[in-house]
């Protein structure tokens, strides 16, 4: 999941716990989970900015293995793709060990369902319907090195 906006501030949460907690979706306006496979180091939120939370904890505290990871997003259409110093937007994402299993929406938008839309006959995007294809090793790109790289040092 990407920000409404594309310059600025938004506020974000994180929590990891033992087991899937009950759904929040009431005073959220978009809450989707997906599974993540962690292979190696940390997994952890950063930003497009090379910004790292340092206050936010590692989503895979168990190493690496399969974690479900459920992201709660509100006001991400307040200003799409604008700009914004004061956060309008804001985020939770949760997460525990768990194995894949396909990709939930359990709270839909406008950009959702728009997103949507426009990929449905996007190969790669079928893939993020089908987390048990994440099992097969892919290349590394070079953003993703850049990546390991920058965890590697901290």
């Amino acid at each position: 999941m990407s920000t409404g906006i594309h310059t600025g501030r938004v506020e974000v949460g994180a929590e990891v716990v033992a087991t899937a907690p009950p759904a929040q979706t009431t005073t959220w306006e978009e809450v989707v989970e997906i599974s993540v496979r962690s292979i190696e180091g940390d997994l952890r939120i950063i930003s497009a900015h090379d910004a790292v939370p340092t206050d936010l904890p590692a989503l895979n505290p168990q190493g690496p293995g399969w974690y479900r990871i459920r992201v709660h997003a509100r006001g991400r259409a307040t200003y799409a793709d604008g700009t914004n110093e004061a956060p309008t937007e804001h985020y939770l994402i949760t997460a525990w060990p768990q194995a894949p299993t396909a990709p939930v929406v359990l709270r839909t938008s406008d950009m959702i369902e728009e997103a949507r839309l426009a990929h449905a006959d996007d190969p790669s995007w079928e893939a993020l319907t089908r987390p048990e294809q994440q099992l097969a090793q892919k290349p590394m790109t070079a953003e993703r090195e850049n990546l390991l790289r920058h965890l590697k040092r901290r």
